[in-house]
């Protein structure tokens, strides 16, 4: 039956040319004896079932191996973003001066050191990830789960915290601007009361009243100045307007580490799979 002897020698040369890793598991099923052209058929046909099994595994490893490098660039990107922004608010010329400051107050500077720390590990976390996909090194993503699972479990707490000590918070907040405030002869008091107000677009304690003499305040038209508010009536504006933007943004974020996590240990277990076929 010359049409079944072609597709033997065909596939005889496709086995042959398998890489190395896939070669073994066909070499089992190569029992062809020549002499009865069904069971040639058939053997062809198994082989091609398991040819097709080989090159779905590979199919499927090479998809898992990749498809989460978005993810990993994704955290790496926004640990960047983070650390930028606390180093900024660390060394800009505007809010470096509340370094400066002799207060009691240390919400902002501990939520600033924060950041760069959280911002840093996130960008370690995003290069573990991405070196440990290419890499196809267990290690690294097992460091990447780890310090991952760590970033997700403060996070949570963080938020707990957050929601539980909300007023709290607030409250510190305001002080922190009084204490500012009584110190407005000082330059870096001054410096620091011009880029707070600039930021929560306010002015002083009282709003349209001290928007008319202080310099510190944002520049407005007469009719503008108006409606400025009091800094302490605008920190409680933005809390209470801004709090759902803010779960909002840390509950995508937490839905990505989850994704980040499940695609670690995906891949982990892809690799250990494929070098056992070795």
């Amino acid at each position: 039956m010359p049409s079944a002897r072609c597709l033997i020698q065909q596939l005889i040369y496709t086995h042959n040319e398998l890489p190395r890793t896939q070669a073994p598991i066909l070499r089992g099923t190569w029992r062809l004896t020549g002499r009865d052209d069904n069971q040639i058929i058939l053997n062809i046909i198994q082989n091609l079932i398991v040819l097709f099994q080989v090159s779905a595994q590979q199919c499927c490893y090479f998809s898992s191996l990749y498809f989460p490098l978005p993810v990993y660039l994704f955290l790496q990107l926004a640990g960047t973003a983070v650390l930028a922004i606390g180093l900024w608010l660390r060394f800009d010329s505007q809010t470096k001066s509340i370094f400066e400051l002799e207060s009691n107050n240390t919400t902002f500077y501990t939520g600033v050191y924060i950041l760069i720390g959280a911002g840093a590990l996130m960008m370690l976390v995003g290069f573990l990830g991405c070196c440990g996909a290419l890499q196809e090194s267990q290690c690294m993503l097992g460091l990447f789960f780890l310090f991952l699972f760590v970033i997700f479990a403060l996070e949570i707490a963080a938020a707990i915290w957050g929601f539980a000590n909300k007023e709290k918070v607030i409250e510190e907040l305001k002080d922190f601007y009084k204490e500012t405030y009584e110190k407005r002869s000082q330059a870096p008091a001054r410096e620091t009361l011009k880029a707070f107000q600039l930021a929560v677009n306010c002015c002083g304690l009282t709003g349209f009243l001290e928007q008319q003499f202080m310099d510190t305040c944002p520049k407005k038209a007469l009719l503008e100045s108006l409606t400025v508010m009091s800094c302490p009536a605008a920190i409680d504006d933005v809390f209470n307007s801004k709090l759902n933007v803010i779960g909002a943004v840390g509950l995508g974020i937490a839905v990505i580490m989850i994704f980040g996590m499940i695609f670690s240990m995906v891949l982990c277990c892809a690799i250990r799979r494929n070098r056992e076929m070795v």
